[in-house]
């Protein structure tokens, strides 16, 4: 069936994509899903994306805050359409129970805006 979404493409090199591989639990949660999608300037781009195993895939879990926030800041930067930003901010969440690890991400976040704010400051 046809369908759309909204995202990003990055090329990386090798080393980054192992990288990646590792820090997206490859293999043991998420799987490489290739596919062909549409730029906004019509280019027809084979590109891949991880998804979730259907062994892992729990519908009643909600994301950690720390990662809606990013995906929010992600389609805010990125000028997704206000609508998609709208669904985004709708997605229910749950604060992480991991402080520690809540703490890493909202330091990457507060990175990621005080970079901004330099970017339009320059």
């Amino acid at each position: 069936a046809d369908s759309s979404v909204w995202g990003v493409v990055y090329q990386i090199s090798p080393e980054q994509k192992k990288l990646l591989d590792e820090y997206e639990s490859l293999g043991k949660g998420y799987q490489i899903f290739n596919t062909e999608v549409v730029s906004a300037d019509n280019q027809c781009l084979s590109v891949y994306t991880y998804q979730a195993m259907a062994e892992f895939i729990d519908p009643q879990l909600q994301p950690f805050d720390w990662y809606h926030e990013f995906v929010l800041q992600g389609v805010c930067f990125h000028k997704f359409p206000e609508e998609y930003q709208e669904i985004i901010r709708a997605v229910q969440m749950m604060k992480d129970p991991d402080t520690e690890r809540a703490a890493r991400h909202q330091a990457l976040l507060r990175e990621f805006h005080q970079s901004l704010h330099e970017k339009q400051t320059d």
